[in-house]
């Protein structure tokens, strides 16, 4: 099995857990939702709802009109006075729109209104020739039947929307790159541009997205700027190195710090197969990891058993085992250390016993009764 240390190891569970964030962060890339110019974001903007708000009320106006009695009277009997009557009566209640009455087949105006290009004529004679702000207008037609289901005419109501390039400033763009026109069909395939916003290079690369205003030939454009794929990916490629970075921080610090709790565990068991080696035993070993708790207190259970014996062993070598007094090697250390302390300065006296006729006790008596004079004699210099 080939060598290895916890640094490698820290390492290669380093490498496996950035992998590892990298493959999160990859199914989160796949899994996120797909940002497009889809049509909800554009479905009813502030521009599209109050021009839909206005063609849908004309178009309620012009129902209303043409269903109107005098209306009716009007088309009926083509009398000057009750054609005047009426378009006076819708002006006074909308000065802002343009009623004709267009008889069906003829195309013909019925007395008292005016066609839309001469009223406008009329109104711009009294501000002294000055020109006016470009507006926009609709035209809605509604038919005009009697009770006998007979179709009379038409009722056209034709407004301006001066407030149509305020509108279209406000429309809501889905970033500033975005680019929006205001178009207009031309009834023959045809589409002219009213308005304009935006960066327009943008539309040579980018598919439109097309917001049909119901009730008018108008239809709103938006182009946007599709991000390159580097960029939707930077931000999770940023979460990526940012997690690795901190991952391998984290692991590199446990694992320092795991080594450096080995090392010292290591060098207290150093320690104590030292001194078990100088026959001496310290009150405590520190160790930091739990890991090394149960081999420490094996080994110094066993070390004390064996400085037990070890100190056993250097007492019987020491001692006379009759007499359980020290012996001629005791007293030889003994010497060389008294002799030692002599240099010290320190005085010493040496005395010296002996047994009398103890060959004669021995010859007459035994050896058994020898020895056990030597054990007597033993506890009296003892006690």
């Amino acid at each position: 099995m080939p060598h290895t240390s916890i640094l490698r190891f820290g390492l290669i569970l380093a490498a496996a857990l950035v992998l590892l964030a990298g493959l999160v962060t990859a199914a989160f890339y796949l899994s996120r939702p797909q940002v497009q110019p889809v049509l909800e974001e554009f479905d009813k903007p502030v521009m599209a709802t109050q021009i839909e708000f206005l063609a849908e009320a004309m178009q309620r106006s012009a129902a209303q009109i043409a269903a109107h009695p005098q209306t009716l009277s009007c088309f009926a009997s083509a009398a000057p006075e009750v054609c005047q009557a009426q378009a006076a009566n819708l002006h006074a209640l909308n000065q802002n729109a343009t009623v004709l009455f267009v008889t069906d087949g003829q195309n013909q105006l019925l007395p008292g209104f005016l066609p839309g290009e001469t009223r406008r004529l009329i109104a711009g004679a009294g501000q002294n020739g000055a020109g006016a702000a470009a507006t926009f207008s609709l035209s809605l037609s509604h038919p005009v039947v009697n009770a006998e289901g007979q179709r009379l005419g038409f009722v056209i109501v034709e407004q301006s929307v001066p407030q149509l390039q305020a509108l279209f400033d406000t429309l809501p763009l889905p970033d500033a790159a975005a680019y929006a026109e205001l178009q207009q069909s031309q009834g023959d395939g045809a589409v002219s541009v009213l308005m304009r916003r935006g960066n327009q290079a943008i539309k040579r690369n980018a598919n439109p997205t097309l917001i049909a205003l119901a009730g008018t030939p108008w239809t709103i454009a938006v182009w946007r700027h599709d991000k390159p794929m580097i960029e939707n990916i930077a931000p999770y490629a940023m979460g990526w190195l940012v997690a690795s970075l901190v991952i391998a921080i984290l692991v590199m610090a446990t694992i320092l710090a795991v080594r450096n709790r080995v090392t010292d565990s290591l060098r207290i068991l150093v320690k104590l197969i030292n001194d078990l080696r100088q026959q001496r035993l310290r009150t405590e070993y520190p160790i930091s990891l739990a890991e090394f708790r149960p081999p420490l207190e094996t080994m110094l259970k066993l070390g004390r058993v064996m400085m037990g014996r070890q100190k056993e062993a250097t007492s019987l070598a020491r001692m006379d085992h009759l007499s359980q007094v020290n012996n001629r090697r005791s007293f030889d250390e003994k010497q060389k250390e008294l002799f030692a302390s002599l240099k010290d300065g320190w005085s010493h006296s040496l005395l010296i016993l002996d047994i009398d006729n103890f060959k004669q006790v021995n010859d007459t008596f035994g050896h058994e009764a020898g020895d056990q004079l030597i054990i007597k004699f033993g506890e009296a210099l003892k006690t």
